[in-house]
């Protein structure tokens, strides 16, 4: 049920060189999401190609804009290797949602002026209070992971933890796990399956959600992926205040 045509006006991008089948569960998700934000919400979805390969699309819409990234590489402290290249020190996963712009300490840079005598943010406030950061990043609130099995669930579960909890600098807060079938007895009409939230861990607060999208050409599964897409986009603040202006 791949229908590999529909998508080839994203980035020119076919299935033909594509054997592995988690490979093809990732990109239809991340095709067929584009594709529902170009439909419901009217956005503009640009390609980002670097070294002749998709890394994501940059969405924008009504003066709004975030990314959508496939297989981003960030860097965390985690790995013992020395270089910093090395990709001990790196997680992947298979997508992550980046809007905003914060320092590693999680302040707005329009709440900041750099000091470069100093080089540290300095946070406009009364109290002019002195930032710990002197890097700004783009934040990562929002993690995905696909799962193309039928295998015991919640070590995936636990692997979007420790992405969560490693990429804590860039405020990664929500882990969504896409799976490709249901398990035994789960409703199969309700493609939200398990949710988390909130989680207390180590001071830290995160969300876990895992969603069922069947790649299936039955109506009722389409549906079920537009609730899916709809789910993740509303848990943008800007995105989720922008619907409801629309309504």
């Amino acid at each position: 049920n791949f229908n590999t045509n529909r998508y080839q006006n994203l980035a020119n991008f076919t299935f033909e060189n594509v054997k592995d089948f988690d490979t093809m569960f990732e990109l239809w998700i991340l095709f067929e999401y584009v594709t529902f934000l170009r439909k419901e919400y009217h956005f503009s979805c640009s390609a980002l190609i670097g070294k002749k390969r998709l890394e994501g699309f940059q969405v924008d819409g009504r003066g709004q804009k975030f990314y959508i990234y496939y297989e981003k590489r960030y860097q965390v402290p985690i790995g013992s290797k020395p270089k910093l290249d090395d990709p001990e020190n790196y997680l992947t996963p298979d997508f992550t949602i980046e809007y905003g712009n914060h320092c590693i300490c999680g302040h707005l840079r329009t709440k900041h002026q750099v000091n470069n005598a100093e080089n540290k943010c300095t946070e406009i406030t009364n109290d002019d209070v002195i930032c710990s950061c002197n890097k700004f990043c783009s934040p990562a609130p929002i993690v995905l992971d696909a799962k193309n099995w039928r295998n015991e669930r919640m070590g995936a579960v636990q692997k979007m933890s420790w992405y969560l909890m490693s990429m804590n600098k860039y405020n990664a807060k929500t882990g969504i796990l896409f799976f490709s079938n249901y398990e035994k007895k789960q409703d199969q009409n309700e493609p939200k399956t398990n949710e988390w939230s909130p989680v207390y861990v180590n001071q830290g607060e995160w969300s876990f959600i895992n969603f069922v999208v069947k790649a299936s050409r039955e109506p009722k599964f389409k549906e079920q992926l537009d609730m899916v897409f709809k789910n993740i986009t509303e848990r943008i603040p800007q995105i989720k205040k922008m619907t409801y202006n629309t309504k």
